[in-house]
């Protein structure tokens, strides 16, 4: 039995077994602009979450791997497999809640721990907990 679970995990794609300690937050990181929202805040009862994964080397096969500046498709703090969007709120009929509380925003520090789950800062501010009660 124990050979059988070495195999596997030698055997497994590294790319999302690898991502965390691989991982260099860099020197700096900026906070993005202030996200705007583009349309009405919507309210609704949240009955449940969705827990929001994307695979990253699909998303970097498009234009994002041709922006230099986007750490999550350069290579630059290293490569990554599953990237964290969050949980995402969702209403039990209707429209998914939208728009809520933008504020506290996450400070640098705050982005630069996280960006080695989520190596992109607009998104993680986008996907930020709010204190605040909308």
């Amino acid at each position: 039995m124990r050979r059988l679970i070495l195999a596997a995990a030698v055997l497994a794609p590294s790319p999302a077994l690898a991502q965390a300690y691989q991982c260099r937050a860099p020197q700096s990181v900026s906070l993005p602009p202030a996200v705007q929202p583009d349309g009405p805040a919507y309210r609704a009862r949240v009955t449940g979450y969705t827990l929001a994964v994307s695979w990253s080397p699909e998303f970097c096969r498009g234009k994002a791997a041709r922006d230099p500046d986007n750490l999550q498709c350069n290579g630059q703090i290293g490569r990554f497999g599953f990237v964290l969007h969050g949980l995402w709120p969702e209403s039990g009929s209707g429209e998914s809640p939208q728009w809520c509380a933008l504020t506290p925003r996450p400070s640098v520090q705050d982005l630069s721990a996280n960006l080695c789950m989520t190596p992109v800062p607009w998104l993680l501010e986008h996907e930020w907990p709010s204190t605040a009660v909308a």
